[in-house]
């Protein structure tokens, strides 16, 4: 099983209903705006599926990799890299749509956004961690309850 860091999770069971950015971003630190992540490693965004995607319709998702200037990704955002729309067929519990070597150079924040076409979607969770390696795993529910 591969390690991940809870730091390193952009998305931890994101709901999404229509086009959205991760719940987190990687702050690669510094004030300059180039910043080179995994030196000497390659490092890789995973994304997974939770939750099977739903939808009335044909909804398809794009899974995008994105860096920007700030922690919120709305200034200066530029595409990494991106997944062809997925249908939401395929997107079922276990399911990796998409997995990426993270790029040299990037800006100081590096995130996801999920494009949702002919949607929304109904339902569906999705996680994306930055990792070491592109082993897929599952992430499973904690399986505890709180009796508190």
């Amino acid at each position: 099983m591969a390690y991940v860091d809870k730091q390193l999770t952009l998305s931890d069971q994101q709901a999404v209903t229509a086009t959205a950015v991760s719940t987190n971003a990687l702050d690669t630190g510094g004030t300059t705006p180039i910043r080179d992540v995994g030196a000497g490693e390659e490092m890789f965004v995973v994304f997974s599926t939770q939750v099977a995607a739903a939808a009335a319709g044909a909804a398809t998702v794009v899974f995008e990799v994105i860096q920007a200037d700030d922690s919120a990704l709305t200034t200066n955002v530029e595409t990494l890299a991106a997944s062809q729309p997925i249908g939401k067929a395929l997107l079922v519990p276990g399911y990796h749509p998409f997995s990426i070597v993270v790029p040299r150079n990037t800006r100081r924040f590096i995130g996801t956004r999920y494009t949702v076409a002919n949607g929304p979607l109904t339902a569906g969770t999705f996680t994306a961690d930055i990792r070491k390696d592109r082993t897929a795993t599952t992430n499973y529910a904690s399986g505890y309850v709180n009796a508190a």
